[in-house]
């Protein structure tokens, strides 16, 4: 039965309380939750960064850490879930299956999935994203650093919020685009 349907039909009857659906779900289904939760509450930390007096990068990092763990210590059970039609919900080791055969699909070839696959393909798309946010920093600080957004900015001579809105979005929105080009040229 789908959790969805199984958590409405529980929520309406008389009875209803979190013990008796945690007691009723299937393991994987638990281990799944327990992910979500863990999210929500990390990025709830996330977004009370100041109230929380805790970093937002360490909150990330940390979120990322425990859901990477959850994800090892569950493995079996959240990798052997299925759909009603029988397929793998994660369509990343259905994939890895057929590449490496269903006698991958046991402990020791979910961790090798894992450990060869799923984490270093999360860990190469964070590497292109900080290494463009790097460059693109360098190329913004350089031209902040010889007054070139003064330039612009000196020029900009309306009170109006609407009209300083539309402005600043045309400038933000073209100004990107330069600085995307500029990026190609100098780092590629």
């Amino acid at each position: 039965m789908n959790i969805y349907k199984y958590l409405f039909v529980l929520s309406n009857k008389k009875s209803f309380t979190f013990a008796a659906v945690f007691k009723s779900l299937k393991r994987e289904n638990i281990m799944f939750i327990l992910m979500v939760i863990v999210f929500v509450l990390g990025y709830t930390m996330i977004a009370l960064e100041h109230p929380l007096k805790i970093d937002k990068a360490a909150s990330a990092i940390l979120l990322g850490v425990i859901l990477w763990v959850i994800f090892v210590i569950g493995r079996v059970d959240i990798l052997s879930m299925v759909n009603e039609a029988g397929e793998f919900i994660s369509k990343s080791w259905s994939h890895y299956l057929h590449g490496e055969g269903h006698e991958a699909n046991n402990p020791e070839g979910m961790l090798d999935f894992i450990t060869h696959f799923s984490i270093l393909e999360h860990l190469a798309e964070i590497s292109t994203i900080l290494f463009f946010l790097l460059g693109a920093m360098t190329i913004v600080e350089t031209v902040d650093q010889h007054q070139g957004f003064k330039l612009i900015t000196d020029k900009i001579k309306t009170k109006n919020k609407v009209k300083l809105l539309w402005i600043i979005s045309f400038l933000t929105f073209f100004m990107s685009a330069a600085l995307i080009i500029l990026q190609r040229l100098l780092f590629l």
